[in-house]
């Protein structure tokens, strides 16, 4: 296994781990999947109008913000089972 693997390993463990035991970040999960299918649904029309396109960009920001702070405290994890100081 190479460093990359057990990287994306302990990435995939502590998302898993998070999950299952944290509230703020399965509220996160699972409205960035809601905002995903949201986005989905309304890029799937053949003509978008200019409040649709405008609804597509905002929800795309919101589902950024939401897989940043994700990422912040999956990464905060994974340091934290290193020994490393976590941020959260």
């Amino acid at each position: 296994m190479d460093k990359g693997e057990g990287m994306n390993n302990s990435y995939d463990n502590s998302k898993r781990y998070l999950l299952c035991n944290s509230d703020e970040f399965k509220k996160n999960y699972e409205e960035h999947k809601a905002i995903h299918e949201k986005i989905e649904s309304i890029e799937m029309k053949i003509v978008l109008s200019d409040s649709e396109k405008m609804d597509i960009k905002n929800l795309k920001r919101q589902k950024l913000y939401l897989k940043d702070k994700m990422e912040d405290m999956i990464y905060s994890h994974i340091r934290s089972q290193k020994g490393e100081k976590a941020e959260f």
